[in-house]
């Protein structure tokens, strides 16, 4: 407003509401997605706003950045290729949360700590994936490994890539979906009669 820079509690506030999505419930307990979708979508362009004006030029950008070694923001999209991963097992009916977002406070308190564990409950998923739709268990499992291998280049001791994460996860969670959604339009597009050519 009038030009002020955003209020960091501003910031803060959103960026906290958006990591307890499971609070976003129905009367009936049933989680409401959409609404958390919202609410994250709006953390992240307040995080990019408040990360620019900062910076004083346009440092965090809205699409996958794919060169970005910030540790939150690796510690994001490995989030993304977790929630993914399991998702891709899911029926059309299937409305439940993943492991990855039922564990996504603890995850931003203790990264390292956290994905261990979610690695190892992704183990069946990806397991289902090999067997149903081996291209995205290939797809799933190069990008764990790939960020791993950037999370480790970054040679940071393991109190400090344990450490809690700063608000940029969210941005590298948020693009790394996008990520996976436009390839899987673009793959829509291209079996219903598009043009195939890779």
């Amino acid at each position: 407003v009038d030009g002020a820079a955003l209020p960091r509690n501003f910031l803060e506030s959103a960026v906290h509401r958006a990591e307890v999505p499971l609070t976003f419930q129905d009367r009936e307990g049933n989680w409401r997605r959409s609404e958390w979708e919202t609410c994250m979508r709006t953390a992240c362009a307040l995080i990019r706003k408040y990360r620019n004006d900062q910076a004083k030029r346009e440092e965090w950008k809205v699409t996958l950045d794919t060169e970005n070694r910030d540790r939150s923001y690796l510690f994001g999209r490995l989030l993304a290729v977790l929630e993914q991963a399991e998702a891709a097992t899911y029926g059309k009916e299937d409305r439940r949360e993943t492991n990855a977002l039922r564990r996504l406070t603890r995850y931003t308190q203790q990264p390292m700590r956290t994905y261990a564990e979610l690695r190892k409950k992704i183990q069946p998923y990806l397991t289902k994936l090999k067997r149903d739709k081996p291209g995205l268990d290939c797809q799933y499992r190069k990008l764990l490994d790939e960020l791993g291998g950037l999370l480790n280049g970054l040679r940071l001791d393991p109190a400090s890539l344990n450490a809690p994460l700063e608000d940029v996860y969210l941005l590298g969670y948020s693009s790394q979906r996008s990520a996976f959604f436009t390839k899987k339009e673009q793959n829509e597009t291209n079996t219903d009669g598009g043009n195939t050519d890779e």
